[in-house]
């Protein structure tokens, strides 16, 4: 039996964030992200990401930045499929190692998987 992959995209980051479930049980996290999209430019710009008590909010902000990704990047480590050392080692994140980790964490999931092939 082969891997069948699909593709999945972030066009709308905050109503992505705000839609997506999250593990209960852990410490509030904040990441300040700097996005890059070079199709869609909604999502492109600098983010204060928060998860905590379940749910999950984007805002835009002006702060700096402590982690740099692409849109392609996230969308793969908020649905489970890459992880963020996966992904710093690949150079599609960037910044602060601790806060890199630390988004991982935000978006920790298990690996995705589609019984039906269409």
């Amino acid at each position: 039996l082969g891997e069948n992959r699909w593709m999945t995209r972030i066009v709308d980051l905050p109503a992505t964030v705000a839609g997506r479930g999250y593990l209960t049980g852990r410490a509030d996290a904040v990441v300040v992200v700097g996005v890059t999209d070079p199709w869609l430019g909604g999502s492109s710009g600098t983010w204060r990401l928060q998860a905590g008590g379940g749910t999950g909010h984007a805002e835009p902000t002006t702060d700096d930045p402590t982690v740099h990704v692409d849109i392609g990047a996230l969308s793969a480590l908020m649905i489970g499929r890459f992880t963020a050392e996966q992904l710093v080692g690949a150079g599609r994140l960037q910044g602060d190692r601790h806060d890199a980790l630390r988004l991982g964490e935000m978006f920790a999931a298990p690996l995705p998987i589609l019984a039906d092939d269409f």
